[in-house]
């Protein structure tokens, strides 16, 4: 956050916004072989506030507290599932961590919970608080997944997914290695931001073909995975939002994680494996809301490498940068 802000009004919009986030209030136990999920708001949520503008590198020494922090587990029986730290790094610099487990909340739940902070924020410094519609229960989200379970819609997914990936094996790896994620024990990241102008050149490509930008992209990743690997049947994995009207103003995990099996041959070009993308994504799109969990139950693969483990590709189709009064952030 890039400019001064009034911080007792920031941690208020945060602590009210979070208490309204029903996911990010549950815990889970198991008893006799079931599992369960509990719903208790507590009565303040916790906010902490630290001062690290007056150390040597105030910037880095946020961003090793955070990593030290993110390196904690989150006990999902005690709770909470969060954890929301404002760090002054400068007179007008602020850095706002969250932490939130992702069985509480998908990347679209973040930003619904981010984007709220922020106009609350805002309304609150015009000292006319006019609030926003309230985040809808969680227990509607249930509801509306327990309906589709009981579905013929469920029983013809169920089909769709279990007839098309019948007896597939493949697990895709970039690596010739292989690692336990027991042995895990850092992440490592690489990061490459677009240029506008690189950017542009995808969407003026799409547009010329009169597709979504997007299906360029998840082609050029199968392209990809098949340089290294040399193998022709390609296998992606995409993120799906999988949101009804009503999730889309739920912070919860409804993502769903789904394959994408591409093929190459002798006579393949780009813009054929293009339209192997956007026949394959448009179909599997009609069948999104069959969780990734049950299919792996239903092939056979829970607890042993699945090809739903394999090379992801995940667009986000949203933003968010938000406002806090007339100072901008970035994410």
């Amino acid at each position: 956050i890039n400019g001064r802000i009034n911080v007792s009004l920031l941690i208020e919009s945060i602590k009210s916004t979070v208490q309204e986030a029903d996911s990010l209030h549950i815990t889970f136990f198991e008893e006799n072989g079931k599992l369960y999920q509990v719903l208790q708001k507590p009565n303040e949520v916790p906010v902490q506030y630290i001062d690290v503008s007056l150390m040597k590198t105030p910037k880095q020494t946020a961003i090793d507290l955070m990593n030290d922090d993110l390196s904690l587990s989150i006990d999902l029986k005690k709770g909470p599932i969060y954890k929301q730290i404002l760090f002054k790094i400068a007179s007008d610099e602020y850095l706002w961590y969250q932490k939130i487990h992702h069985i509480a909340c998908d990347a679209l739940g973040f930003s619904l919970i981010t984007n709220k902070v922020a106009s609350t924020y805002s309304a609150y410094l015009k000292e006319k608080f006019e609030p926003e519609p309230a985040f809808k229960p969680l227990s509607l989200l249930i509801e509306e997944e327990n309906k589709y379970k009981e579905s013929s819609l469920y029983m013809e997914d169920q089909k769709y997914w279990k007839e098309k990936y019948k007896g597939v094996t493949h697990d895709v790896s970039l690596s010739q290695n292989e690692l336990q994620s027991s042995e895990a024990t850092s992440t490592i990241k690489i990061a490459k931001k677009l240029t506008a102008t690189e950017f542009q050149k995808i969407k003026n490509k799409a547009k010329e073909r009169k597709i979504a930008w997007p299906h360029l992209v998840i082609a050029a990743m199968g392209v990809y995975q098949y340089k290294i690997t040399g193998d022709r049947k390609s296998l992606l994995t995409l993120p799906m939002m999988n949101r009804s009207t009503v999730a889309m103003n739920i912070p919860a995990t409804t993502m769903n994680i789904l394959p994408l099996l591409l093929s190459f041959s002798n006579d393949s070009t780009f813009m054929s494996l293009v339209k192997e993308v956007v026949n394959e994504t448009r179909e599997n799109s009609k069948h999104q809301h069959y969780r990734q969990e049950q299919l792996q139950r239903d092939l056979g693969t829970i607890g042993q490498s699945s090809f739903l483990n394999s090379f992801q590709v995940n667009i986000m189709p949203f933003t968010y940068q938000p406002i806090f009064g007339d100072v901008a952030a970035t994410t």
